[in-house]
């Protein structure tokens, strides 16, 4: 009875203990919005907190995981901190499976002027809105110090470039709208930053 016994387990297990096929876990596949394949460097954490980074063929565009377990795992393109890097999270691994991720990547569709400032400086995007949230296009934006005057886009966007260091009392106005004194300065370890402005309506008489 031992002997059939451990003979039948032997058989149950032999298929995935001896002569498994070797195959590639993950393979990731980088291009651009027109599906040109990129050269860029990839990384894959693990659950366990293992991380693995490699840099793609170039002209395939792909980077090849191959040790990988059958855990999900997280995916990056593009070097941490950098502008537009992509994270794709819960990847899906599958035993004896290649599972093919194709990323589409774009490193230099940052703005030359937000993507790397000067040390010396900062840039803060100001959104204004009103009380409920609608943007106001029609804001305006004076700063003190010869920090000079713009006006916001469509969407109440813009953009103050500020010295690291130094603090600025911004005054910002808009027709039917109480103007708003708005401190600022640069984000803490930071090239760029946002902040919301809501303006309170003039009360109608």
């Amino acid at each position: 009875m031992r002997f059939i016994i451990g003979f039948g387990l032997f058989l149950f297990l032999s298929p995935a203990g001896f002569g498994a096929t070797p195959f590639c876990s993950l393979v990731v596949t980088v291009s651009s919005a027109h599906g040109n394949r990129l050269e860029s460097q990839v990384s894959v954490e693990e659950s366990g907190g293992r991380v693995t980074e490699r840099e793609t063929k170039p002209g395939t565009g792909t980077a090849e995981f191959c040790d990988l377990g059958i855990v999900p795992v997280v995916v990056k393109v593009g070097d941490d901190g950098s502008c537009n890097q992509v994270v794709v999270k819960e990847v899906p691994l599958r035993w004896n499976e290649t599972f093919r991720l194709a990323v589409t990547y774009e490193p230099d569709a940052c703005a030359p002027d937000i993507a790397r400032l000067s040390v010396r400086t900062c840039a803060v995007m100001l959104r204004v809105s009103d009380a409920k949230g609608t943007a106001v296009p029609a804001a305006v934006f004076r700063g003190t110090g010869g920090s000079g005057e713009q006006g916001a886009d469509g969407y109440g966007r813009l953009l103050v470039r500020l010295s690291r260091g130094r603090s600025l009392l911004a005054m910002i106005s808009a027709p039917g709208f109480k103007d708003a004194q708005v401190p600022m300065s640069c984000p803490r370890d930071l090239d760029y930053g946002e902040q919301t402005i809501k303006l309170e309506r003039v009360a109608v008489p």
